[in-house]
């Protein structure tokens, strides 16, 4: 009887062990996987953009676009859309919106509340998501290595505009609205409503004006040229990229840059995250 009441024993903590051991590699499984399963969640997908060259800058544009100076990109990986109103919400809790709808980018915030985005992004996910830098932005909005040098985003024909950038068409109200082209959309427009680049990076132009990392400065004057942040100036600007739904057509392509102090808030400027790996 004894023997039996051991036998019985040895196997209940030889079962138990077992599945210790198997909810433990299950857990070890779980947070392996942790990060790309909550970016599911929140519904951002992460484009890779592989390393290259590029001259950044329009020689033809205005003068905070000049002098074309050529920068090294390394790989880096940006969100295919724009951060959304959903995602904002599930990050920090709340909606600052002007404009209300969970599939529209967020807007009405700073460059210093994105940074406490990231902070809660990063602290929730042990990762290092950031601001992308705007060569990093600029390269991927010209569509990367893949890119056919289209003058606009997706198109060099101007007639065409109005399929690929949300901009101040027949339905902006704004005095120098473009009445020939109608992109359906008075504000800002749900993202990925437009055609694509060539890296598939929705809205890189139009819709809302991106902030990056890199503070303000008149020209590319003494820019880096390694892909880096420029972040080096006593300016507490920020530079924003790409036009916005109220903005003119002639800024309807990749080079467009813009600014706004970092702790101003604008219902026509957003942002999307960007990666190391």
């Amino acid at each position: 009887m004894k023997k039996n009441l051991i036998l019985v024993l040895c196997l209940f903590l030889y079962f138990f062990n077992l599945l210790k051991d198997f909810e433990i590699e299950e857990k070890k499984n779980y947070h392996a996987n942790d990060k790309n399963s909550y970016l599911e969640e929140l519904n951002i997908k992460m484009i890779k953009v592989e390393n290259g060259t590029f001259l950044m800058g329009n020689e033809t544009g205005f003068k905070d676009e000049k002098p074309i100076h050529k920068v090294k990109i390394n790989t880096f990986y940006i969100s295919q859309f724009e951060i959304t109103q959903k995602i904002w919400k599930e990050v920090m809790g709340y909606n600052p919106s002007f404009f209300k709808g969970d599939s529209l980018p967020i807007e009405s915030v700073s460059w210093d509340d994105i940074q406490k985005f990231l902070f809660k992004l990063n602290e929730k996910k042990k990762k290092n998501f950031r601001l992308p830098t705007e060569a990093e932005w600029q390269f991927a909005a010209r569509g990367g290595n893949k890119s056919q040098n289209y003058k606009y985003l997706g198109t060099s024909d101007s007639t065409q505009l109005y399929r690929y950038v949300n901009f101040c068409d027949k339905n902006c109200k704004n005095l120098w609205a473009y009445k020939e082209q109608n992109d359906g959309y008075e504000n800002t427009a749900p993202v990925g409503s437009f055609l694509p680049n060539e890296l598939g990076l929705y809205d890189m132009v139009g819709n809302v004006w991106e902030f990056v990392e890199d503070k303000w400065h008149r020209n590319y004057n003494g820019a880096p040229t390694d892909g880096s942040a420029w972040v080096k100036s006593v300016n507490s600007s920020r530079v924003c990229c790409g036009g916005s739904y109220d903005f003119y057509a002639a800024y309807s392509y990749p080079s467009a840059r813009y600014f706004s102090e970092q702790n101003k808030k604008h219902n026509d400027i957003g942002f999307r995250i960007a990666s190391d790996n």
